[in-house]
């Protein structure tokens, strides 16, 4: 599978994962959950001021889809990584604080997390920061009448919310 490149791939991964979360069918959203549940690293991000977790080894790959990523023998997160590291130019870190909201997060979505990420590795974040000029590149790149990115969340460019913390 290709890795990711840039913010636009990087935020349009987000938003399928977003769209199986919030409007799959039961087995895309229990599929998304699964992956939220057994991730190590995470990109927090910020959707109508709820604090929400996408994990690196979905959102690493380039224009990922749920039959793609569960098809795929060749998914590692190490790869992924690196390629979000690449991008947002950052290292993902322990985060106390980041680990109690994703353990909020996970109990309010319906899943039951385990205490640690997988393998009992200690989950890491990088906290996403989206900007007005990140839109304003994705509207132009992309050709956007509308930005519709986080499916339905983002309606128009003055809509967008601050991924902020």
């Amino acid at each position: 599978m290709k890795l990711i490149e840039n913010k636009i791939q990087l935020l349009k991964n987000i938003d399928t994962l977003e769209g199986y979360l919030t409007e799959g069918n039961d087995f895309s959203n229990s599929e998304a959950k699964s992956l939220v549940k057994r991730g190590t690293c995470f990109v927090a991000y910020t959707i109508d001021k709820e604090l929400r977790f996408a994990p690196s080894r979905f959102i690493g790959y380039l224009n990922n889809k749920l039959d793609k990523h569960s098809a795929s023998a060749d998914k590692d997160g190490r790869e992924t990584n690196k390629a979000i590291i690449k991008i947002l130019e950052a290292k993902p870190l322990p985060n106390e604080k980041l680990n109690l909201k994703y353990l909020n997060y996970c109990n309010r979505i319906g899943i039951e997390p385990s205490e640690k990420g997988s393998f009992g590795v200690e989950r890491k974040f990088w906290q996403l920061k989206l900007i007005k000029n990140l839109i304003t590149t994705l509207n132009s790149r992309m050709n956007f009448q509308k930005v519709k990115l986080l499916k339905g969340h983002i309606k128009q460019e003055k809509e967008i919310p601050k991924l902020l913390f």
